[in-house]
């Protein structure tokens, strides 16, 4: 070691820095900071002085988006907002082997594969419920800084729950051994295990008629993001036995629930097999016969938040309005919608829900494409899976979604709980048994999403009626067709992703339950969160010790997560302190040691060093912009 100047330099990471211990108070012209931590005004070397921060430890989670290699490959329009997913990583961590993600795992998984369909191959997928294979027994999972995301989205796969968004869920293995999710956030504690349902009118139809004609393949992305595939007609039609029909004027949709919003662009993707029509396509408006020829593969896409109008009525760059002037030849309109306003509630409800849908919009218009409903109310009834808080044979949803409409009470999930509308509708029509004028396509609707947690746990509970107490909720994906045609009609309806769990009571109605009632030993890592208090952990810091809080599953390991925490906070402190904040010398003071003869008159090599510790400093000593820094990294980093 070497001194001079009365700085002294030690070796760390590579390169030489400096320490102003004995900075000179007759050059100091600035005075040390209150010990507040540093805000988004973070200290430079040109000024130290700092702003009192926001009294709050509230944290937001970074929102990492991911297109898979399927969506790249089917759409020709990206958002600018989408990006890969990224694994926070504290300072100098290598990624070991270990980390890396096994591609079996991470395979889509698809939750309900079609009987007698072949899939197309934009929409390959891994179907986990033909594997024998089980989860490991293992404790609670959730994504940490300190760790990739690897396990928990491993888990999520696995098991077909949700991956947790912030610290305020975990997924837990339960006394019977199955898998279960709770939210514990603001002092909840719900329970949720994986929905999968199918519904029809038609009592006549098998459980496999939906399958055949709805897919929906679910890949988590971790952190609450979510990569959706919805296809309908995988046949290229109706199927029924592996029977097809072609569409004739087919409504089709899908609705999510409130806690899941869209990220970025909704990619369609439509395949048509002509072979079957009787000249060269389908019929379409200004081509009643199908004289004119389509393309077999076509991908249309477009943004909600760029692309549609005050109705919702899609019109972008590769997705057009279906009439003569700007012919959209594979789709008759699409509508997105959202509940945020009082008739777009409207709409939703007259399209997806009510059973005389009518064929003018809320704004008195005829929809694009004409009448559109496929009439949940009259159809939704429950065929196959369990229903928490409902019975086979009966209405899947309660439809309350407006105070002057209340259909199907005895419904299992509220039609308040849902929040955003894609409808879409094909083109096709009857001609004779001699002659095929209807449309054999594929639609393919891939998108991202992502997931709250806490939005989960406050979705509206459906009432007490005559098979629940009241309490039963569901969150995810409803998708549902309807057609009538071929003397016939044709609907199906598939529910896929979490509900909440329950059990029977005295009286045989369902009773929602409690996280201590399923999982053994479960303690709830709620309080513990919300009263960690630290003064000046940045906020990537906060996110992960409440994030190691939230994966405990015993009261000795949350309290040992807390006093990990605070121990940081105070190795924080003191690195604040080394360079004149937090209650720090004012000689230390970046500001005042640059003014110093001690740095004046140095050496060019030793400034820049002092300099590059400097700035690593007061990197992490933003609040907003810190990065994760763990307790050894902080205490080398106050040292050197």
């Amino acid at each position: 070691m070497s001194v001079l100047l009365g700085f002294t330099f030690l070796t760390g990471h590579g390169n030489k820095h400096v320490s102003a211990d004995t900075t000179s108070s007759e050059t100091t012209n600035a005075t040390a900071s209150t010990p507040t931590v540093l805000t988004d005004q973070e200290v430079t070397l040109q000024n130290n002085d700092s702003t009192t921060p926001k009294d709050t430890t509230t944290t937001t989670d970074a929102a990492n988006t991911a297109t898979t290699a399927d969506k790249e490959a089917a759409s020709t329009t990206t958002s600018d907002n989408s990006t890969k997913p990224v694994t926070e990583q504290p300072a100098a961590t290598t990624a070991t082997s270990e980390d890396k993600v096994n591609p079996a795992v991470t395979s889509t998984t698809n939750t309900n594969q079609p009987a007698n369909a072949s899939q197309p191959a934009a929409t390959t997928t891994t179907n986990t419920s033909s594997t024998t294979t089980q989860p490991r027994l293992r404790a609670a999972s959730v994504a940490t800084p300190t760790t990739t995301t690897t396990d928990n989205n491993q888990l999520t796969k696995q098991t077909g729950l949700s991956s947790a968004d912030n610290a305020g869920s975990n997924i837990f293995q339960g006394k019977d051994g199955n898998w279960y999710k709770v939210v514990f956030e603001d002092g909840q504690n719900k329970v949720y295990k994986v929905a999968d349902i199918t519904a029809s009118a038609n009592t006549g139809l098998p459980e496999s008629w939906v399958r055949e004609n709805i897919v929906i393949a679910k890949e988590d992305l971790g952190n609450g993001k979510t990569h959706w595939t919805i296809v309908f007609f995988p046949n290229k039609g109706f199927s029924k036995d592996g029977n097809v029909k072609g569409l004739q004027n087919a409504g089709f949709a899908f609705i999510l629930t409130k806690d899941y919003k869209i990220d970025g662009d909704i990619s369609i993707v439509i395949d048509t097999d002509t072979s079957k029509n009787t000249v060269n396509s389908y019929s379409r408006d200004g081509d009643a016969y199908g004289n004119n020829p389509v393309e077999t593969h076509v991908v249309q896409a477009f943004n909600p938040k760029t692309d549609i109008d005050e109705m919702g009525l899609v019109n972008s760059d590769t997705l057009k309005l279906a009439n003569n002037k700007y012919g959209n030849q594979y789709i008759q309109g699409v509508y997105y919608i959202t509940a945020d306003q009082y008739n777009g509630r409207k709409d939703i409800d007259n399209i997806f829900f009510r059973g005389d849908s009518s064929d003018i919009g809320s704004d008195g218009k005829t929809y694009n494409g004409g009448g559109r409903g496929i009439y949940a109310n009259n159809d939704i009834h429950v065929r196959s899976g369990e229903v928490q808080g409902g019975a086979n044979g009966e209405y899947l949803i309660h439809d309350n979604i407006l105070s002057e409409i209340d259909f199907n009470a005895n419904g299992a999930f509220s039609s308040l709980d849902f929040g955003t509308l894609v409808s879409l509708k094909s083109w096709g029509s009857w001609g004779s048994l001699a002659n095929d004028y209807s449309q054999h396509s594929t639609f393919t609707i891939s998108f991202d999403t992502t997931h709250d947690d806490s939005y989960q746990a406050y979705l509206k509970e459906n009432t007490a009626n005559k098979y629940s107490n009241g309490g039963a909720q569901f969150s995810g994906l409803v998708a549902g067709f309807a057609s009538h045609q071929n003397s016939g009609f044709w609907d199906g309806f598939l529910a896929n992703g979490e509900q909440r769990v329950g059990k029977t009571d005295a009286n045989g109605k369902w009773l929602p339950v409690t996280a201590e009632e399923v999982i053994d030993n479960f303690v709830n890592p709620d309080t513990a969160i919300a009263k960690f208090s630290p003064k000046y952990l940045n906020d990537a810091q906060i996110k992960a010790v409440k994030q190691k809080i939230a994966e405990a599953t015993t009261q000795e390991a949350i309290d040992q997560a807390v006093a990990d925490g605070y121990a940081l906070d105070d190795a924080m402190m003191k690195l604040g302190q080394s360079v004149g904040v937090y209650g720090g010398p004012s000689e230390r003071m970046v500001v005042n040691t640059r003014n110093s003869d001690k740095y004046v008159y140095d050496t060019q090599e030793d400034k820049d060093t002092y300099d590059q510790v400097a700035v690593e400093a007061n990197k992490y000593l933003s609040r907003a912009n810190g990065g994760y820094l763990d307790l050894n990294a902080t205490q080398q980093l106050t040292q050197e």
